[in-house]
């Protein structure tokens, strides 16, 4: 019986619904014939579903565990603080590069595992320019939020490269909550996005305050804006 709700630095594990998950996506695999051969592919770039299937048999793991130790990391310099992952009611995660939604399934899996008493909601923001991945992260993350109870108020998908300004703008249109199709295709606007790191974007939800955390490509580090809405 796995351990949960007592916060204990560098213990990464998966949680046994992050490796039944991932289990589950590999049976799938297998008997699937669209996948033949997949666990001969190991080249980290796809351009097929059983390209993309050998990328997740190889890569997945250590990539999990890359944002994991992050995620970990970040706790342990935040434990005792109001910005502690674990004290946090609502956050949004935008997730830059996303795959299939590793780090925001890192994340999941550790809020399951630690989190005590604070029911922490999600909003997610997947950016990612490869479309094969899209139905498998949509998957895999509504399904490991079912499985677990974590609420997931929104999973947004955006296909758009970043830091294009069609991009920013779309993940600005969640954050403020306008349906994101509202803002696709549209040219870039005058709005001072275009160009701009992420971590600069300042919005103003209205009388919410806002959790973005960001992950790097690399999953060197994430960063924390706080944006207080009006009111």
């Amino acid at each position: 019986m796995e351990c949960r709700g007592v916060y204990t630095a560098n213990i990464l594990e998966a949680s046994q619904v992050m490796l039944d998950l991932y289990a589950a996506l590999m049976d799938h695999f297998d008997c699937d014939n669209n996948y033949t051969g997949y666990k001969f592919w190991k080249d980290p770039r796809a351009t097929t579903p059983m390209q993309l299937a050998g990328t997740l048999y190889y890569h997945f793991p250590a990539h999990f565990y890359k944002a994991l130790h992050t995620i970990h990391q970040y706790e342990e310099e935040h434990h005792e603080l109001t910005t502690s992952l674990l004290k946090q009611k609502k956050i949004t995660v935008v997730d830059i590069g996303a795959g299939v939604g590793t780090f925001s399934l890192a994340l999941m899996d550790f809020l399951y595992k630690w989190s005590n008493s604070i029911k922490t909601e999600l909003d997610v923001i997947l950016i990612e320019p490869n479309t094969l991945t899209h139905k498998i992260a949509k998957k895999l993350i509504t399904t490991y939020a079912a499985k677990t109870g974590i609420v997931l108020n929104r999973l947004e998908i955006i296909s758009e490269p970043f830091p294009e300004s069609r991009c920013l703008e779309q993940v600005c249109a969640v954050i403020e909550r306008i349906p994101v199709e509202s803002v696709k295709g549209k040219p870039g606007t005058d709005n001072g996005l275009a160009g701009e790191d992420m971590k600069t974007i300042k919005k103003k939800p209205s009388g919410k305050t806002l959790d973005i955390f960001l992950p790097t490509l690399n999953y060197g580090s994430f960063a924390r804006k706080r944006c207080v809405g009006r009111g």
